[in-house]
């Protein structure tokens, strides 16, 4: 960007000739003198758009990986979950049904010993 330097005194003088007054131009050319004052370094350029852009577009394809992968660990977890449940399941049975083994030893060998009790 090329800054020229305004000549504030010619630029009044030039636009009370055309038939400004001197107040209106010396806020016209007040007004001039600030708009090439602003610092116009902080804008963002192209290039810092195409930067940013790039950035979202790496993010978004992380972001992409990491769900489907995320989606993956979570299957894998469910099928796990239910391979322990059924295990689970399995050894519960065992036990219920060892337990209910031996209750019916005792019931029986209760049974036998009242029987020969009460034959005596």
């Amino acid at each position: 960007m090329v800054v020229t330097a305004l000549d504030t005194h010619a630029l009044v003088k030039h636009l009370t000739s055309v038939g400004f007054s001197e107040a209106q131009a010396e806020a016209l050319t007040g007004a001039l003198r600030q708009s090439q004052d602003i610092d116009l370094s902080d804008l963002a350029t192209k290039a810092d758009l195409a930067a940013v852009k790039a950035d979202v577009a790496a993010v978004r394809a992380d972001l992409t990986s990491l769900a489907a992968a995320t989606k993956a660990d979570i299957a894998a977890l469910a099928a796990s979950m239910k391979t322990d449940l059924a295990e689970t399941k399995t050894e519960i049975l065992k036990w219920m049904f060892g337990s209910m083994g031996v209750q019916t030893i005792v019931i029986i060998g209760a049974l036998v010993s009242l029987t020969r009790m009460a034959g005596h």
